[in-house]
């Protein structure tokens, strides 16, 4: 889960914000701004030339209290696809970088603006101030197809961020920083920033004040071989170290270990194996890279595989590992890929115009029993998308798509396609069971209050859960709903003001005469099981018998207590007609086991071990984790005494 916002509703309150002040102002060498004034006391200032129409130059101007670690602006409303301008502090000087984001993690650094920083920027007692110059921050074309480029004549909805914390290495432009405390788009007139001595304000050319985002193969962010010896055709060893440090203090269960296998990847996300036991790893904002292992365990050679910085999480390999597909917000694309080569051919669109909402996640899953099929989940757009309750909308959904039928130019996600329920907020994480039966463990809602005769409640601490469900047969079209928008599963029931409920049960926020909690359980398909609300499940894997269901919990902002940052397995058993399900009833709060996490108090996104992808290695003899962390991205082999060289049992 993330904190996100939506344009139409902050746009609304900015009316009533009286603590935030739209103006203008000129700074102590002449130079006047449009701006827009934080209740915190932060200012961001926008000048701009006499132009008609865009690309045109910016100067952005931010000042901040000494208190605050970092400050940006995003050009256009919100986060994702559009170019950020971040500033902060380092000693008596201020650092500029020019990102953009794909998903919602640290966003990369990005060359497509240029910045330099002018005179007027400064550090005292009681404030720092960043005065920006930006070639590239009018008009941003590859980073999306439309809604790409300011207007001079009008107001822009652009949008604010900032944060408490410093960055983790003021110096480097390209330093990885929490996430915000705050963010909200705002409108800025454009007119009130346009000077016709601009250009005066602008001593030369701006120069690069950031290293740019390596596209190559021989890119810096690729991990270290750690071992030379070329890769065996039997099963790997567990090592004991692979010589690298955990960034982060971690703890597993008893009769576990984890080793640290590769530091210094990109946000990596989702991972797939290929038919020689390579690694290939979704990093976001750079594409996809693959890791070759040596006889002793440890990585023997990395290197980029797929170049693309739109690829936000997704990768599937077929079952006979001769295709790869890949995921960006709005397309999933298909490659012949040759595994001895460890390279990539003949890319082919097989399903286009998803939504592009502000969850950016496209799992992709190809189930073995079905290799033509392909399983695609794409979130809400919004933390409560209404529109969502019709899934002729194609979102908060799972569909399935035929690979061997797909038409020339790709499926379209919204009319095409069978159904794997809908009702479904964010499923990020996709599993299959050992009978091809298809699960998603679901990123359930935030900020969430019980309304009772117009008096709302605060539950959000502990409420929604996130849910395990069960999608079931990917080849039979299944159009059962799950609930969402509308119903969602219980986890903390004493903090219901109108009664306690039980972790599992179905609830309506607010209910009314049409629509009651009774309603909700008569009609949504609740969950086989409920995770604490928040954890934010990212990926999920079965063991070969279908004993265990091992997820990432990434860990979420929206609770007092931080909550996830681990890996727990759920145990499954088989029922009377051979299908599986968890050990524990529905309604226990103790159907999994932590496996792996961070003990530090007072996680976010910056400070402790962040699981996001996870697989097993292609003997099902280890298990390796993905951390996203904005420190630095890793990858960990988790395993349990006794799985190596013990057979495909795994327990």
């Amino acid at each position: 889960m993330q904190r996100l916002f939506s344009v139409v509703g902050a746009l609304a309150l900015l009316s009533l914000a009286s603590a935030q002040t739209a103006g203008t102002y000129c700074d102590g060498l002449g130079r006047c701004f449009a701006s827009y004034t934080l209740a915190n006391g932060i200012i961001y200032g926008v000048a701009i030339p006499e132009a008609t129409e865009a690309p045109f130059d910016v100067i952005l101007q931010i000042t901040a209290p000494t208190e605050i670690g970092w400050a940006g602006l995003s050009w256009s409303s919100g986060m994702t696809n559009n170019p950020l301008t971040i500033a902060w502090p380092n000693g008596d000087e201020v650092v500029v970088s020019s990102r953009a984001a794909v998903s919602y993690s640290l966003p990369a650094a990005w060359d497509g603006a240029t910045l330099a920083v002018l005179d007027g920027s400064t550090v005292n007692a009681t404030h720092w101030v960043a005065t920006i110059h930006c070639k590239g921050c009018s008009q941003w074309d590859e980073l999306k197809p439309d809604n790409n480029k300011l207007d001079p004549n009008a107001q822009n909805v652009i949008a604010y961020a900032y944060s408490s914390k410093a960055v983790n290495t003021p110096s480097d432009p390209n330093s990885s920083f929490s996430a915000h405390d705050e963010a909200s788009p705002f409108g800025l007139d454009f007119t009130q920033a346009r000077s016709s001595d601009f250009e005066s304000w602008i001593p030369g050319e701006p120069q690069p004040t950031g290293t740019p985002t390596p596209t190559s193969a021989s890119s810096t962010n690729t991990p270290t071989p750690t071992s030379d010896v070329p890769a065996p055709t039997g099963e790997l060893p567990i090592p004991t170290s692979c010589s690298l440090n955990a960034r982060f203090p971690l703890e597993a269960a008893d009769g576990w270990s984890f080793v640290k296998l590769a530091g210094s990847l990109t946000n990596p996300r989702a991972m797939a194996i290929d038919s020689l036991g390579n690694l290939l790893v979704v990093e976001v904002s750079k594409g996809v890279s693959v890791h070759s292992f040596g006889s002793n365990g440890c990585l023997a050679g990395s290197k980029t595989l797929i170049s693309e910085r739109v690829l936000t999480h997704g990768i599937a390999l077929t079952p006979d590992r001769k295709t790869l597909l890949v995921s960006s917000v709005d397309t999933v694309w298909k490659y012949d890929y040759d595994a001895e080569t460890q390279s990539v051919s003949n890319k082919i669109v097989v399903v286009k115009d998803m939504y592009r909402g502000t969850h950016s996640t496209r799992t992709l899953v190809v189930p073995p029993k079905t290799p033509n099929l392909l399983v695609v989940s794409l979130g809400s757009h919004t933390n409560l998308d209404m529109p969502a309750f019709d899934k002729n909308t194609g979102r908060a959904i799972v569909k399935v798509f035929d690979l061997s039928q797909a038409p020339e130019g790709g499926y379209t996600y919204n009319t095409q396609g069978t159904f794997l329920g809908y009702g479904l907020r964010n499923e990020v994480a996709i599993a299959v069971d050992p009978n091809n039966m298809v699960w998603g463990v679901e990123n359930s809602a935030d900020e969430f209050a019980r309304v009772i005769d117009g008096q709302a409640t605060d539950i959000h601490e502990n409420n929604p859960a996130e849910e395990l469900n069960y999608l079931g047969d990917p080849s039979v079209s299944n159009e059962n709903w799950y609930g969402y928008p509308t119903c969602f599963t219980a986890w903390g029931g004493d903090e219901f003001p109108d009664g306690n409920f039980t972790a599992g049960d179905q609830f309506i926020p607010e209910p009314n005469s049409t629509w009651t909690d009774q309603t909700c359980q008569e009609r949504s398909t609740g969950p086989r099981l409920s995770i604490q609300a928040h954890s934010a499940p990212i990926d999920a894997k079965f063991d070969a018998v279908g004993e265990n269901l091992y997820v990432t919990l990434h860990g979420s902002w929206n609770r007092n207590v931080p909550t996830g940052y681990k890996v727990v397995t759920i145990p499954f058993t088989t029922g009377g007609e051979g299908g599986y399900e968890p050990v524990a009833d529905r309604h226990s709060k103790e159907g999994y086991v932590d496996l792996l996490w961070d003990p530090q108090e007072g996680c976010d996104s910056s400070k402790c071990f962040r699981p996001s992808g996870i697989t097993w290695d292609r003997d099902q003899t280890r298990l390796i984790v993905a951390s996203d962390n904005g420190q630095e991205g890793e990858l960990y082999i988790l395993s349990k005494a006794g799985w190596a060289k013990s057979g495909r049992r795994r327990s």
